[in-house]
């Protein structure tokens, strides 16, 4: 019943912002412009909305426009869509609709995925902006794996726009699926300023969501009594980039969950970011890292549930030259990756959009 109370809300939603949106629209064919080659970003410069107590800068979309930038010689700038609550929603919807008449950029980059802690440009208006072939829009869900998100990412596909699924890293154009190093690496990461694993102070590190996750805020507790770990719970604690790294690059085993609250397992780009600082990352058996990407047990090493993470944490510790052999194998790996199955290379040099 809650599934079916989910799907009449979104496309009520949906069909309403179509005809609400459609109007502002008929500026295009009244007064019409003709395309520049660039690419508008509708980006959030924060966490969450406008006016929260504690609020910070929103360094994964930063990570985005400066990977963006390092790849592709296209003019890019960014638009920013932050609000104060969600009664601003509509005005800041039509203000993006003539900001992008006044732009007229040939491409844009929007999020698809619905956001209770920041806003992103309305389903409706990336659909109308593909159907009436104002721009070429390249969309992100980074949560495929939420009922709301599946249903927003069908209505970009069934537009022939193209997507990237951020928690499967996979990119689906002209009906292709191609999977590709994600939108998060950037030279920012891959840099080559590591620290050598013995003078690593980390021994484990763990960053990443605890809050409605039970499982996972049981194991770390299981953990904790028995490992040398240092955890981060992200919604509590907000590391910048630059901060961020140095934990990494001063980390030997990062350790990651990959399930989602509703045990969904999905693709985590911190598992990536640990990789190119130098980390030994242990990865739980089930997951996207080894599919058509990367090597398990040469680029990282999985494990089969606690006892067997214990077990890899405990081995690796002791075994120096194995954890730095395959570090090493992992990082070497990714900057191939990054440099030959670079989405933004992918989508832009190929000429496939």
């Amino acid at each position: 019943m809650r599934k079916k109370l989910t799907i009449i809300k979104f496309y009520t939603k949906f069909y309403i912002g179509l005809f609400f949106y459609f109007p502002f629209f008929l500026i295009f064919y009244f007064f019409k412009k003709k395309n520049e080659k660039k690419i508008l970003f509708f980006l959030t410069k924060y966490r969450k909305y406008i006016g929260f107590n504690n609020n910070q800068l929103n360094t994964e979309d930063e990570n985005i426009f400066d990977a963006f930038n390092e790849n592709v010689k296209i003019k890019s700038e960014i638009y920013y869509i932050d609000t104060k609550r969600s009664k601003l929603h509509i005005f800041e919807n039509i203000k993006a609709i003539f900001n992008i008449f006044i732009k007229s950029p040939e491409y844009i980059f929007a999020y698809s995925d619905f956001d209770k802690d920041r806003y992103h440009i309305n389903i409706s208006i990336i659909y109308l902006i593909s159907k009436l072939k104002l721009s070429k829009v390249i969309s992100i869900s980074a949560d495929s794996v939420w009922l709301i998100n599946i249903l927003r990412t069908n209505v970009i596909k069934n537009s022939n726009q193209v997507i990237y699924y951020g928690d499967r890293n996979i990119l689906i154009i002209n009906n292709q699926k191609k999977r590709l190093c994600p939108t998060n690496i950037s030279n920012i990461f891959l840099k080559n300023t590591n620290k050598p694993m013995t003078e690593r102070e980390i021994d484990v590190l763990f960053i990443g969501r605890i809050k409605n996750l039970p499982d996972r805020e049981k194991n770390l507790k299981y953990l904790k009594d028995r490992i040398n770990i240092m955890i981060f719970d992200t919604d509590k604690k907000f590391f910048d980039t630059k901060t961020y790294k140095s934990y990494l690059q001063n980390t030997k085993i990062l350790i990651n969950f990959n399930k989602s609250p509703n045990d969904r397992v999905h693709f985590v780009g911190r598992s990536l970011e640990a990789i190119a600082c130098g980390c030994l990352l242990l990865e739980p058996q089930i997951n996207y890292l080894k599919r058509d990407f990367m090597k398990q047990s040469l680029d990282f090493v999985e494990y089969k549930g606690m006892n067997d993470l214990i077990e890899k944490v405990n081995y690796y510790l002791s075994n120096i030259e194995m954890m730095k052999k395959i570090s090493i194998s992992g990082n070497s790996s990714l900057i191939h990756l990054y440099q030959e199955k670079n989405l933004w290379k992918y989508i832009f040099d190929t000429k496939k959009f």
